[in-house]
């Protein structure tokens, strides 16, 4: 019985890899930490200037306070208020939104990578990928295991590269179609005015 274990754990082969890692260096993922800094950049712009419009009202407050009538007193404060009350509902809003923006950002590439992980298992004949971020594996056989992260990484680039060869021929077709549609505007207007000539 125990020979027959050995041989058993012996035919199962799996793959580990950084998930992390992978999903890091994929290019899509540049793209989105730069979309999600520039929509970050907007948010805090934003807040800032809520920010430097309180300061300025409170100095104004603080100048003027001694000298208001008591209704005008208790107007700025309401407006002091509600402008801090205002700045820090948008900063929590502005947190879960660009949480959000992020999940949806990555969400996609995501799938895509989970998509080439299988792939990678049925073509290496792998049982499962194990994940190894965050030490969740701190020992491997690599008798029976297999570092996947290579054969994932290649794989990722040649459908990148696909992608792009595909995109590069829509470009092609899409300019071949206005080239087509200018050309046949140009014949028109030379028809047009060979029918002028003759009348």
């Amino acid at each position: 019985a125990t020979a027959v274990r050995a041989q058993e754990t012996q035919s199962i082969k799996f793959g580990f890899l950084s998930y992390n890692e992978i999903f890091q260096t994929m290019p899509e993922f540049a793209d989105a930490q730069k979309k999600m800094a520039e929509l970050k950049a907007k948010y805090d712009q934003e807040a800032q200037r809520s920010e430097t419009e309180f300061q300025r009202k409170y100095a104004e407050f603080l100048q003027g306070q001694k000298d208001f009538p008591e209704n005008i007193l208790l107007k700025r404060q309401y407006e002091l208020q509600d402008l801090m009350t205002q700045s820090i509902k948008f900063k929590e809003e502005a947190q879960m939104l660009l949480v959000q923006a992020e999940k949806d950002l990555q969400a996609e590439l995501l799938l895509r990578l989970n998509e080439v992980i299988r792939q990678v298992g049925e073509e290496r004949g792998y049982a499962f990928i194990i994940n190894i971020d965050g030490n969740a594996c701190p020992f491997i056989n690599t008798m029976v295991g297999e570092d996947a992260t290579n054969f994932v990484k290649e794989k990722l680039q040649k459908a990148e590269e696909e992608r792009n060869k595909m995109f590069g021929k829509r470009i092609m077709f899409e300019m071949d179609d206005d080239l087509e549609e200018e050309n046949s505007e140009v014949q028109e207007v030379s028809n047009d005015k060979k029918e002028e000539v003759k009348n």
